[in-house]
């Protein structure tokens, strides 16, 4: 008996003196002896946390897309290729916080998912749309404001991948597809949770499906799809989201054996893809073959090693580089950079379509610097005023959640502690 008040009184003190306890799904009592279900080992379970180093992942990704998008050299032509890393970087934090819950509740709650996913990215995209829409009606296209409002409210749909939509905000096809995701992953996740499968078989269901993905998306290549479509189809380009909830799942389980020969494997694999990323980065055209036989998933690929690297053997120059201050702020300004950034570039160049310069490199550089600084600012702005006020409430209704479990856990405690009394 002295043993089980031993055991209840620890347990408590691990769920109310660390938020990074895991807390038991359930605790059986079986003739005054405690038998103990959990969904985690209370020793070992992750917890994701804030990882300073993907705030910079993220703020290479969102300058490599600003860049292509001045529309500078040829040099940087692969930029695109920085939305990719945020696919991969989604895939992965999704499914990582979707592991998690599941891990400490044995359940998810598809609500509290919904909500936390829409305070994060529909306040500053609804501002984009209404600012669009307040332009469209000042400045009305020749069709008309119905015609051109239609366009604009394609993004706010997240249809932008599907349907045409307004150039201002061609953009967001990348939001369409992360959000069209969010829709399918998490129930998707949750059945292969909720199976009696092991932990090793939900892995390799979803390699199963990264290959389906690429494997259609080369097929539809060979027989002459559309570029674009294949460039912006959710069937055709969630192989690297997917990727990145492999890594996920592998992290949050601790999947990969932390053998001395693997991490030197994988520091060797980490540096040479990110050479290989750079190389494609700076050089890669646009809706190029390679992309469609492979590429996609092999840039996911090699941007999934960065990612593991960063938990399980990093090394000190790329986590320095990637903890740098200023990428950091990148990183956290991404969502706003990411929305802005082109409808504030296409509107300089309304405004000013020709920098008054006889030098060619000034002509393209000065205006560029202009409309990168310009983006920052609303950014900025966007950050401050409408994101993290959103941000605050996010995390504010998580914490009133995660303090609700606290106390179920410590009422059953309490209530064990009395069984073992009586």
């Amino acid at each position: 008996m002295n043993s089980n008040r031993n055991f209840a009184q620890r347990l408590k003190r691990r769920v109310v003196g660390s938020s990074a306890a895991s807390a038991p799904t359930r605790l059986a009592m079986d003739g005054g002896k405690i038998g103990q279900t959990m969904a985690t080992d209370l020793h070992s379970s992750f917890r994701l946390g804030y990882r300073p180093a993907l705030d910079g992942v993220r703020g290479i990704s969102i300058l490599a897309v600003m860049w292509l998008h001045g529309s500078l050299l040829w040099v940087g032509r692969g930029g695109f290729l920085g939305v990719d890393i945020f696919f991969v970087l989604s895939g992965f934090l999704i499914t990582t916080l979707l592991i998690q819950e599941w891990e400490q509740n044995a359940s998810i709650s598809f609500r509290t998912f919904y909500i936390r996913r829409g305070l994060r990215l529909m306040p500053p995209l609804f501002v984009l749309i209404a600012v669009c829409l307040v332009l469209a009606a000042i400045y009305p296209a020749p069709d008309g404001f119905v015609a051109k409002s239609k366009l604009i409210l394609v993004a706010l749909f997240y249809l932008a991948n599907w349907l045409p939509v307004s150039p201002v905000l061609g953009h967001t096809w990348s939001l369409g597809i992360e959000e069209q995701f969010y829709v399918v992953w998490p129930f998707l996740l949750f059945l292969l949770l909720r199976s009696r499968l092991s932990r090793h078989a939900v892995v390799l269901i979803m390699l199963g499906g990264v290959a389906v993905i690429a494997g259609h998306r080369a097929v539809l290549w060979y027989h002459g799809a559309n570029g674009i479509r294949l460039y912006t189809g959710l069937d055709t380009r969630a192989d690297s989201l997917v990727i990145g909830g492999i890594i996920g799942a592998l992290i949050s389980w601790n999947l990969i054996p932390r053998k001395r020969w693997l991490l030197r494997a994988l520091r060797v694999f980490t540096v040479l893809s990110i050479f290989a990323m750079a190389y494609l980065m700076l050089t890669l055209p646009f809706l190029s073959w390679f992309l469609f036989v492979g590429g996609h998933t092999l840039f996911a690929v090699m941007v999934a090693g960065v990612i593991i690297n960063l938990f399980y053997a990093p090394l000190n120059l790329i986590t320095n580089v990637l903890e740098f201050s200023v990428l950091r702020w990148f990183g956290r300004l991404s969502y706003g950079l990411y929305l802005w950034h082109l409808p504030v570039y296409l509107a300089y160049d309304s405004l000013f379509p020709k920098f008054p310069a006889k030098s060619y490199t000034l002509s393209i550089f000065v205006p560029f610097g202009i409309k990168f600084t310009l983006a920052v600012l609303v950014a900025t702005v966007s950050f401050y005023v409408i994101e993290r006020p959103a941000l605050r409430l996010k995390k504010r209704f998580r914490a009133q959640s995660s303090r609700n479990e606290s106390a179920e856990v410590v009422r059953l405690v309490i209530a064990t502690e009395g069984g073992n009394q009586s």
